[in-house]
């Protein structure tokens, strides 16, 4: 019965690990998060990370297809201002006004006309 219920733990974190559910904390990067950004005004979101202290994010883009896109944070009661024409090779630092301990995302979002890309980026809440 006891192997049982290790095996059901460890199914379940991993299933969780792969959906992407766990937050990660925010004085980490992610490495080498890949996105698909649909275009035509489209928008994506990334990983959650729990905000860990006050100050901006840090935003590592390495790929955007060459496009221009508009990144802000978003958390539970406050919305970042945009970033705009953020572009791959490139640091940016997104305004982050949630308060410590919510959980944050990146919310990317594409020009009116362009065409669906992916993006590749390193980034952390703080």
């Amino acid at each position: 019965m006891l192997k049982k219920g290790k095996l059901f733990v460890g199914s379940l974190l991993s299933v969780m690990l792969l959906s992407g559910v766990v937050a990660y904390a925010g004085t980490n990067y992610t490495w080498n998060e890949s996105r698909t950004l649909p275009g035509g005004n489209g928008n994506v979101t990334s990983s959650i990370q729990v905000k860990a202290g006050p100050g901006a994010a840090d935003l590592s883009m390495h790929a955007t297809a060459g496009l221009n896109v508009d990144v802000r944070t978003d958390g539970p009661g406050a919305t970042g201002s945009y970033t705009r024409n953020v572009r791959g090779g490139n640091t940016y630092r997104p305004s982050a006004p949630q308060p410590n301990g919510s959980d944050v995302h990146l919310f990317f979002s594409s020009d009116l006309f362009s065409p669906d890309s992916t993006i590749t980026y390193d980034w952390r809440s703080n």
